[in-house]
């Protein structure tokens, strides 16, 4: 693969990672039937990825809008210099972790209030 191109790894469990900057998620990994939000502009959406698919060039993830059921795909450019992000999707594990994490540090720097 061209090295200006993020390479997407397809795991043996049927999940996949993403190395982009908007996916934010444990390791970029995501997976079919896996909860996370999407958030383009101001909205906040939830969502179920449905499917992961990928031309070399972009990415492709089929979703299912939890509240409407409404499907739709969204599509990211692998290019590594895209500096560029319409959405981000993140994960539940993700926040937990980024919480998590921000809480021991206060705790570690003795800024607990």
């Amino acid at each position: 693969m061209n090295n200006e191109y993020e390479e997407i790894l397809y795991l043996a469990d049927g999940s996949v990672r993403i190395p982009l900057k908007n996916i934010l998620t444990k390791d970029h990994v995501v997976h079919p039937q896996m909860k996370v939000l999407k958030m383009e502009n101001n909205n906040i959406d939830p969502l179920e990825i449905i499917d992961i698919s990928d031309d070399g060039l972009h990415v492709y993830l089929k979703v299912k809008n939890i509240q409407s059921g409404k499907e739709s795909e969204l599509m990211q450019t692998l290019d590594r210099e895209n500096k560029v992000y319409v959405w981000s999707i993140i994960s539940m594990d993700y926040i937990h972790d980024w919480v998590t994490e921000s809480i021991m540090m206060r705790m570690v720097v003795g800024n607990v209030e």
